[in-house]
């Protein structure tokens, strides 16, 4: 048994060859690959991020929604501990929150990164004339809230994006 595994994860390192972009895999590297292959690419891609492995149907699930999905599209697939993100051609792997953060709101001080602990992110202000926020709007009032969805929400489409 140590030998089939060994031969499947020498598989899935000669399928993702270049396919792997810091913490996240190429969707396009997967795409031609058969079902199995690219099954075993992204098992591959979850162990080496010490991700739970879903059964088998859940996994497969994910990968039909990932590789068939829109380049446009922000696809968001609950695989258990965890939630599978497709964005800008290429897969992420986020621990899964049981519920959402609830709203948070701060106040801009001109620094130049606004840490957000609750989101484990970062909010980064970079100058540009004429486009983005204007900066006598941001200095004036709380930034707008944000909050992340549960993984409920993720699986039914729901987006986390809100209106100013």
């Amino acid at each position: 048994m140590a030998d089939a595994s060994q031969l499947l994860d020498d598989l899935a390192r000669m399928d993702g060859a270049g396919a792997f972009m810091g913490e996240s895999l190429s969707v396009a590297a997967l795409q031609p690959l058969p079902a199995a292959r690219a099954r075993n690419l992204l098992r591959y891609f979850l162990a080496s991020r010490g991700v739970a492995m879903p059964d088998a149907r859940r996994l497969g699930e994910a990968l039909r929604q990932i590789i068939t999905a829109r380049n446009d599209a922000r696809v968001c697939v609950d695989i258990g501990s965890h939630v599978l993100r497709r964005f800008a051609g290429a897969i992420y792997v986020t621990p899964r929150q049981a519920s959402g953060v609830g709203d948070l709101a701060f106040r801009w001080r001109g620094e130049r990164r606004l840490e957000i602990p609750a989101l484990q992110a970062a909010l980064e202000m970079r100058r540009a004339r004429g486009r983005g926020i204007d900066l006598a709007r941001l200095l004036a009032k709380p930034l707008p809230r944000a909050r992340r969805i549960s993984s409920a929400a993720c699986n039914a489409g729901i987006s986390s994006r809100r209106s100013p």
